[in-house]
């Protein structure tokens, strides 16, 4: 189960994908994910069906020729196996990739399958899917959905369209933007726990993280430095309780086609004599593998990613009067990678501007 989607801004395509994997229970095995830990926090034993992994479900065919999957992993393996194998041989167009997939969607041992397909010829970038919902927006032309989470993308695509942001004007950039701030919304929503307050995708076996896929310099491009920071604040009154520093920052990249995923949990230990807190990081490293997995892992673990990226995007979880959390977000395009964070043994530092915009941002909503 998944959440897989292709849509358009300004005629830029993007695919998008999620990373978990669900399945049966096994008591002798633990699922830990980037996003939330344990899953036995929302799926207590005895839950039969429960996540059981993450997974890359974007997989980039050649230069012209990205999917994604959504559905049974084993269907999918040997369905882009097939493909990867056929492409090797003859290159794909869009009319003969359209022709293989329907093949694909009739046959009885793919029953369990969606796939979503960006493939370019030189002159045009056509997409086509299998067992996908579709629909036409003014603002994101074709967009194609499939998987457990598509009612939940499908109203965040909806509501982002009409929203007023800071994205950059390229319509590449801007695309990206898009997708960016989206994913980063629905990993505020997976991490506001307990679901009292709304969608919780993991329940609905969607989320975990996500990819994000376009053309870059004429070739499909999986989209990298990336970082996203999620803070909490509250309503006490008629003030906004912002706290100065972030329980969790995310950077995602890629080495050798492998995701990494690098995530520190802030942990407020003791606050001084002079009400300067005193913060503990808890750091780990995910890695998410392709789904056919012909690359190794070769990274040192040890070393840690900078926390400077092209794209971050800041949330904040405003726990308000009536029990509800509203999300406020903000994105910064750095191109030339700025970091918005300092970390030394004297602390944690913040750009000034960013904090004083979250919490302008906050106020609108009290």
């Amino acid at each position: 189960m998944t959440v897989i989607a292709s849509f358009a801004i300004n005629g830029c395509p993007v695919l998008v994908g999620d990373l978990l994997l669900s399945g049966k229970e096994d008591s002798t095995r633990s699922c830990h994910l980037p996003t939330v830990g344990e899953v036995t926090k929302i799926f207590p034993e005895g839950s039969g069906y429960v996540p059981v992994g993450v997974a890359q479900k974007i997989y980039i065919v050649d230069d012209d020729f990205a999917l994604a999957w959504a559905g049974s992993l084993i269907q999918a393996k040997t369905a882009i196996s097939s493909i990867v194998d056929m492409n090797s041989k003859v290159k794909f167009t869009p009319d003969s990739l359209w022709e293989f997939i329907k093949q694909i969607e009739l046959d009885p041992d793919y029953s369990e399958l969606s796939l979503i397909c960006m493939i370019g010829d030189g002159t045009k970038i056509d997409r086509c899917s299998i067992r996908a919902s579709y629909f036409y927006s003014d603002e994101l032309g074709e967009v194609f959905v499939a998987g457990t989470g598509s009612e939940a993308i499908i109203n965040y695509l909806k509501q982002v369209v009409k929203q007023k942001h800071n994205f950059p004007e390229d319509p590449l950039t801007s695309a990206i933007s898009l997708s960016v701030n989206i994913f980063g919304c629905l990993i505020s929503d997976e991490m506001a726990m307990p679901n009292e307050y709304g969608f919780h995708s993991l329940q609905n076996y969607f989320g975990a993280g996500y990819e994000i896929a376009t053309y870059l310099d004429h070739k499909v491009t999986k989209i990298d430095d990336i970082i996203q920071g999620y803070w909490t604040a509250h309503v006490d009154g008629a003030r906004v309780n912002f706290e100065m520093f972030p329980f969790r920052m995310y950077k995602y990249y890629y080495i050798d086609k492998n995701l990494y995923i690098f995530s520190s949990t802030f942990i407020l230990t003791n606050i001084d004599k002079e009400n300067i807190p005193e913060i503990d990081i808890k750091k780990e490293i995910h890695i998410v593998q392709p789904i056919i997995a012909n690359c190794s892992i070769t990274a040192r673990l040890d070393v840690e990613p900078k926390l400077t990226a092209k794209w971050n995007i800041s949330h904040v979880l405003l726990a308000k009067r009536d029990g509800s959390v509203q999300g406020v977000s903000r994105l910064d395009y750095r191109p030339n990678g700025e970091s918005l964070i300092k970390i030394s043994h004297e602390g944690i530092e913040f750009d000034k501007d960013l904090l004083d915009d979250l919490m302008k941002r906050l106020y609108r909503h009290v």
